[in-house]
């Protein structure tokens, strides 16, 4: 037998549509429609009437869908009783339970409202109150910065609800497609939450013994950075990668390298197969020792759906080979697709599984299309000397590139302009990091055998491809942040590359078609000077994107109730005053207004409303300096909140400093002086720390929560005697300030941050009153959202963005 009996890629293609339709107009009208499809089929096509096996060809093609439609219709009943049987759980008890149970998913490391470290996951529940109805949650757990890991037995204490009570649409159906019942957060306070142990299950034992293993042997060896990437290339295990690592990989196009995916898995089974081809042993004996060995490397990666899929088409080959000539690629993909949805139909819908797929098909199907446009690129005489195997890297990378970007796009919104670049800088040393990093932590326990030889060339490599990353990172342009595309204009993009993709096949059958062949016919100097014209043009329009004007911009963000300022100089540094509380996503404000890095952060005072989103900041841009006051908190969470943003903001890098008046940082014509800070005996609003910040001849005064008497003495001490926009103390409460206070900085405006509707009667009508008998002119963010101010040193002008709340 020479290939596939069945046409597997249409199956897969027709399973993926059957579990869209299962979505959209459910199972039931899925399988009529099906069922439709298929008697036409049968009916219309005479061609396949007229072949012997036409009937047992369109059964195949019709019941694999089918089974497909079958699986989704069993995990949706599976998920919507557990909802139900939850829904009812905390109606007749109590929303706070306490569960033990496996971790069956990869779990995701996030930042809580505290600062602390927690991991998502979803939990299988096995023990508790909840046991009998097989729940699985999505559970955040803190315990100590300890990584959670799949297959792992938790004791979770905490908040439990039900999917059922939850608003979000996107989250419900996130829920819904993790096969989660509902949500379980632990709270700091429970001492309950902590790890069990691994569990007994074969599957589960291998990944930890595994992983274990690996982290114990690298941290003898090599620095807590190189370690950390060190398990990303070899396991996919990125809990111990930094925010940082985490952003300068994603922003290089170098994410690929950490997750555990088909280049691991290829590796790995070349490793095992060159000695048996070699010594002759047959494609049966081959594939029993190869297979065992591929599934154990997968469980021991964590099954992710990337290396899941790498996994099942390494098992299809070798199964292949043994019974056909040749296994075909792309029915093995497809093949290796259908078993996965078959077991699961929810993966579908995990942007993992789709880049993964889409990479692998793009280089399947797009290395011409790849090498017809790298080609003059490549046969340049200044490139012909570059070593093939990075030339190779390069056309591998633009085949999977093409592939994927229209689903970045969509997903994201990001491009990467120079990920070919460190694609072809870091994948090449990343292979040998990949076979020695599996190599040498079995070989440390060798005895007579030196590790320190093993890891020697492990650390240079690896701290070479982190410069890599950090060095690309740095290249103007190298993150260019864009409005996601829509679905179909993702579905567009895709039309234009399997066009491109015919046409590049069918060039010699229609010659006339020119619009890939010119490439061959351009001479390779002028391609040359074309391709980096084309570096050049990207470099000048993402600098272009970089304000470049002598304006400076400031804008209270509307967070609700709460404080959070945002100042961006003209120089393009950013300073940002208070984080807001963590329901105001001050990280994503900064991520939508184009913020990569925070230069300087200020924080008047540790509690909720003005520092409780400081971890998701962190998380979304990374900090470079930071002023902070060292105030006891009054309470459990504030004290908390203080300790763990210190530790959080110190692991990252953040220079800290403790906020003193008089301290003065410049940025261009920008100054930020400290104009009053903690002294002791404080509280944690009197102890607020204020800042002015001067450009030119205009200031700003930032007062954080700061009382009456607070001010009048900052006035004295500081000698002030104007400030052109005053932030109005604590939210403009009755006692926030004096009409002396602004009769003597003689405001031209004042800005209220204030959330809509709030329990605490701010700004309290006294103070509305004041300002407008001392004609101060007042904007709130409640009534306006974020406010936009801009300056050129001289006037400031007033804009808005529109409200998130109601409150006219």
């Amino acid at each position: 037998m020479t290939g596939w009996p069945a046409p597997v890629v249409p199956l897969s293609l027709i399973s993926c549509l059957s579990i869209v339709g299962c979505e959209a107009v459910g199972p039931a009208k899925t399988t009529i429609l099906l069922i439709a499809l298929g008697a036409i089929a049968l009916v219309a096509s005479g061609r396949i009437m007229s072949c012997p096996y036409s009937k047992w060809i369109i059964g195949v093609m019709l019941t694999l869908p089918l089974l497909t439609v079958l699986s989704w219709s069993i995990a949706a009943q599976e998920v919507d009783s557990q909802t139900a049987a939850l829904s009812k759980y905390i109606e007749d008890e109590r929303a706070t339970v306490s569960v033990v149970g496996t971790a069956v998913s990869e779990p995701k490391p996030k930042w809580s409202e505290d600062g602390s470290l927690q991991w998502s996951f979803v939990l299988k529940v096995k023990d508790g109150p909840l046991g009998g109805k097989s729940l699985r949650a999505t559970v955040p757990v803190t315990q100590d910065g300890q990584p959670v890991r799949w297959g792992e037995i938790w004791r979770v204490t905490g908040t439990i609800d039900s999917a059922d009570s939850i608003e979000e649409p996107v989250f419900k159906r996130y829920l819904f497609h993790k096969r989660a019942s509902g949500t379980l957060k632990s709270t700091p306070e429970e001492p309950e939450t902590h790890l069990v142990m691994t569990d007994p299950a074969l599957a589960y034992s291998v990944s930890a013994w595994t992983r274990g293993n690996a982290i114990a042997v690298s941290q003898k060896y090599l620095p807590r950075d190189e370690t950390a990437l060190l398990l990303g290339i070899t396991l996919g295990d990125g809990s111990l990668l930094t925010q940082e690592m985490v952003e300068a990989f994603r922003v290089t196009g170098l994410a690929h390298i950490v997750v555990a995916s088909g280049m691991n898995v290829a590796i790995v089974l070349v490793a095992v197969l060159a000695p048996l081809i070699r010594l002759g042993v047959s494609r049966l004996a081959q594939a029993a020792v190869g297979a065992p060995i591929v599934v154990t490397y997968v469980l021991a990666a964590g099954a992710q759906p990337s290396i899941l899929r790498a996994g099942v088409m390494a098992v299809l080959t070798l199964v292949l080979r043994a019974a056909f000539t040749r296994a075909g690629l792309i029915n093995t993909i497809a093949a290796s697709a259908i078993i996965i949805l078959l077991i699961d139909p929810f993966a579908f819908y995990e942007i993992s599984f789709q880049l993964s797929y889409g990479a692998t098909i793009g280089l399947a199907l797009l290395m011409p299309l790849s090498e017809t446009i790298m080609s003059p690129l490549l046969s340049h005489r200044v490139v012909a000397r570059v070593p093939n195997v990075i030339k190779e890297a390069a056309t591998v990378t633009l085949a999977a590139q093409i592939a994927v970007t229209p689903m970045v796009l969509h997903y994201f919104g990001t491009l990467a302009p120079y990920s070919m670049l460190a694609n072809i800088m870091a994948v090449p040393p990343s292979t040998i990091v990949l076979v020695l990093g599996l190599i040498a932590p079995l070989l440390a326990y060798v005895p007579l055998l030196p590790a320190v030889f093993m890891f020697a060339p492990l650390y240079s490599m690896v701290a070479y491809m982190l410069w890599v990353a950090d060095t690309v990172q740095g290249i103007p342009g190298a993150d260019l942040a864009i409005e996601p595309v829509t679905l179909g204009a993702a579905m567009a993009l895709y039309v234009v590359v399997a066009v491109a993709c015919l046409l590049e096949r069918r060039k010699d059958r229609f010659p006339s078609i020119r619009i890939l062949l010119w490439l061959r016919e351009i001479p390779a100097q002028t391609m040359f000077i074309v391709f980096l014209a084309m570096i050049a043009v990207t470099v000048v329009l993402a600098v272009a994107t970089v304000p470049d004007h002598d304006e400076l911009v400031v804008e209270y963000l509307d967070v609700g109730q709460g404080d959070a300022a945002l100042i961006i100089a003209p120089s393009g540094e950013t300073v940002l005053i208070d984080t807001g509380p963590p329901e105001g996503d001050v990280g994503k404000k900064l991520a939508d207004l184009g913020v990569r890095e925070v230069s300087l952060l200020v924080i008047s005072h540790f509690q909720r409303d003005h520092a409780g989103s400081l971890p998701d900041v962190a998380k979304t841009a990374p900090v470079r300096a930071a002023l902070l006051p060292y105030v006891e908190g009054d309470t459990a969470y504030t004290e908390g909140l203080r300790r763990s943003s210190f530790d959080g903001l110190k692991d990252r890098g953040t220079k800290i400093v403790e906020a003193r008046i008089g301290q003065r940082v410049e940025m261009g014509d920008l100054l930020i002086e400290v104009v009053d800070a903690a002294e002791p005996g404080e509280d944690l609003n009197e102890a607020s720390v204020a800042v002015m910040a001067t450009y030119k001849n205009v200031n700003f005064l930032f007062t954080g929560d700061l009382g009456i008497d607070s001010l009048e003495k900052m006035i004295v001490r500081n000698d002030m005697d104007e400030a052109t926009v005053i932030k109005v103390p604590h939210h403009g409460s009755k006692y926030s300030a004096s009409a002396l206070f602004y009769r003597e900085l003689e405001p031209a405006l004042a800005v209220i941050s204030v959330g809509c509707n709030n329990g605490y009667g701010h700004p309290h009508r006294d103070t509305l009153q004041m300002l407008d008998d001392i004609s101060v002119e007042s904007v709130r963010t409640d009534q306006l959202g974020t406010i936009r101010l801009e300056s050129d040193g001289n006037t400031v002008v007033v804009t808005s963005k529109g409200s998130t709340d109601t409150c006219r």
